[in-house]
């Protein structure tokens, strides 16, 4: 895993990131989303490290620098994802109050990173045809591409190499399972077409050559990572199929 004292360095800039923009919790809806966003803040830091783990002896300051402005990113889109989903004054309020800070990072990674444009913008394409889609109707089989933002990171520290490549499908599958369990603690599984759909995605998402490639090419802890959360997602719907596990 990444340094610690980095991930809590990361973690403590996302608060005050969010202390800048976000509005006065004085309503349960403000209350709400103030949570979401501070729950990106303390939980996000440790994932991120998962999608990066080949370069976890890292320190230097580029690194750091690109951890915080793919935090920022993901900030972002948990704005922007509030916004379009419960499309309340104060989630409108907080994607306004944000574009300052998410135009500099996006000119510091085009600054940082000038020739992985095309490729980072690929990336952003299918998070938001798949975002659209998922806007439409909720279907797991999107739950992956839904969060393709998630892999700048490792798209920009390998310079969209092939083991980052190789690496992709599996890392999709990490997000769409890690998706699957945050829709579990959210009771969204229990939605009566929601089991069959996590179980007819969970062979493509646990696909054996994808894990492999993971720790073959160095994300190890993301491939055991994967594993677990889908054997707690197979349990979870055991329990639910047959009452017992």
């Amino acid at each position: 895993m990444a340094d610690e004292a980095l991930l809590d360095n990361l973690s403590a800039v996302l608060q005050n990131d969010i202390a800048s923009f976000a509005m006065s919790a004085n309503t349960a809806g403000a209350s709400r989303a103030l949570r979401r966003l501070n729950a990106v803040a303390c939980y996000f830091p440790p994932f991120l490290a998962l999608l990066v783990e080949p370069w976890q002896e890292r320190t230097d300051p580029e690194f750091a620098t690109t951890l915080l402005h793919c935090a920022r990113v993901h900030l972002y889109a948990r704005v922007l994802d509030d916004a379009l989903d419960e499309n309340l004054p104060i989630d409108r309020q907080h994607l306004l109050r944000m574009q300052p800070l998410f135009w500099r990072t996006v000119f510091a990674l085009g600054a940082c990173y000038p020739a992985l444009q095309e490729p980072c913008a690929a990336l952003i394409a299918e998070t938001v045809q798949a975002v659209a889609q998922d806007d439409r109707q909720a279907r797991p089989k999107d739950w992956g591409a839904k969060n393709h933002h998630l892999l700048l990171a490792p798209l920009l520290l390998s310079g969209n190499n092939d083991a980052f490549r190789a690496a992709q499908p599996g890392l999709s599958g990490l997000i769409a399972v890690a998706q699957a369990c945050e829709e579990r603690e959210q009771g969204e599984l229990a939605r009566r077409h929601m089991p069959g759909a996590v179980l007819a995605c969970l062979p493509g998402w646990l696909d054996a050559q994808a894990v492999a490639s993971l720790a073959r090419h160095g994300w190890q802890s993301a491939a055991r990572r994967l594993l677990r959360d889908g054997r707690g997602l197979l349990d979870s719907l055991e329990y639910q199929y047959t009452g017992s596990v």
